[in-house]
C-alpha cells in the first residue's frame, strides 16, 4: 500500500523506450487533459474546479478567484533547450531565470532527451532543469530513447532526483511510424 501511495504522490514522469512508440503522443495527451487548478493563497492548498464545487465552499468562495483557465504546458525539445541555454549564456542572461520561466507552467514536457553526445555543458544544463523542478516541486514529463540502465548510470545526481519525483514508464513494441 505504501508503494502505491508513493507512486500516486509522483506528479512527474519519464517515458522511455524506442522510437515511434507513442511517448510524445502520450505526454501531449496528458497535457491536453490537465484539470484546471485553483490556488488558495491563504492556505497554500491546490484544488481542482471539481473539488471546489463538491466541498461545499459555496459560490462566493469559488468565484472569488480569477476565472479558472486551462493549465499552461511548456513543451520543448531537449536539443532546443540546450541551444537556448547556450544562447542565454552567450547573451550574458541568467540561465536560472530562463529555467524558472520554463517551470512556471503547470507542466513542462522535455521531449526527446538523448544521452548521446552529451557534453559537460549539456549535463550541467540538464541538472539545472531537473534540480530546479525537484526543488520547486514542479511537474515535468521527460521522453527519451535511453534505457533505464543508461539513465541510471548517466548521472547519479540527475537520476536520484528523477527517481524520487517521477514515475518511470517503459514503452515497448514496434515503431508506429514504420507500420
Amino acid at each position: 500500500m505504501s508503494y502505491i501511495r508513493e507512486e500516486l504522490d509522483k506528479y512527474s514522469a519519464v517515458f522511455f523506450g524506442n522510437c515511434g512508440l507513442g511517448k510524445t503522443h502520450l505526454a501531449i495527451a496528458i497535457a491536453k487533459n490537465l484539470r484546471p487548478i485553483v490556488y488558495d493563497r491563504r492556505t497554500g492548498m491546490r484544488y481542482t474546479k471539481e473539488q471546489i464545487i463538491n466541498k461545499d465552499y459555496g459560490v462566493y468562495y469559488a468565484f472569488s478567484y480569477p476565472p479558472i483557465k486551462k493549465p499552461q504546458t511548456n513543451f520543448i525539445n531537449a536539443d532546443e533547450y540546450f541551444v537556448r541555454c547556450n544562447e542565454v549564456t552567450f547573451n550574458k542572461e541568467s540561465k536560472i531565470t530562463y529555467v524558472k520561466e520554463l517551470l512556471r507552467s503547470e507542466l513542462l514536457i522535455l521531449d526527446d532527451l538523448s544521452l548521446a553526445n552529451m557534453t559537460d555543458a549539456k549535463n550541467e544544463n540538464l541538472y539545472l532543469l531537473i534540480n530546479s523542478a525537484y526543488l520547486d516541486c514542479r511537474n515535468i514529463i521527460i521522453t527519451t530513447n535511453a534505457t533505464l540502465a543508461q539513465l541510471k548510470h548517466y548521472d547519479v545526481r540527475i537520476f536520484s532526483r528523477l527517481a524520487e519525483m517521477c514515475h518511470f514508464q517503459e514503452f515497448t513494441g514496434q515503431d508506429w511510424r514504420l507500420k
